[in-house]
């Protein structure tokens, strides 16, 4: 098994394509209760409009920035 990613032979980085390798920039905790504010007001906004999946989705958003947050605590 191969436990590293391999050179790419011809051309800068590597012959691995796998999405472990890039890191997002991780955001601080007020930057994260910023965006959870945010994010609600938008959904709200959109369900008041009629988009309910696009207010669906944003709240899946805002469910996956809680659990990061409650990891962090």
């Amino acid at each position: 098994m191969i436990s590293v990613c391999l050179p790419h032979p011809s051309l800068p980085g590597t012959l691995c394509d796998m999405e472990h390798t890039v890191q997002q920039p991780r955001m601080s905790d007020n930057e994260l209760r910023k965006a959870i504010g945010t994010l609600q007001q938008r959904a709200d906004d959109a369900r008041k409009h009629g988009a309910d999946d696009d207010a669906a989705r944003i709240e899946r958003t805002i469910a996956d920035y809680r659990d990061e947050m409650s990891q962090r605590l």
